[in-house]
């Protein structure tokens, strides 16, 4: 899913397309250990 989501942001940027992400994949980072690994990635919001 990670890789999908760069491959979208990268299409967007080649076709000038400003755009950013807010939520799901671009959020894990932050949160906390115990609850990262119980989020479960299933789809993209575009």
């Amino acid at each position: 899913m990670n890789e999908r989501c760069g491959q979208v942001q990268t299409l967007f940027t080649k076709q000038g397309v400003r755009s950013c992400i807010f939520k799901g994949q671009a959020n894990l980072p932050f949160y906390p250990s115990e609850l990262s690994s119980l989020r479960q990635s299933g789809d993209i919001d575009i």
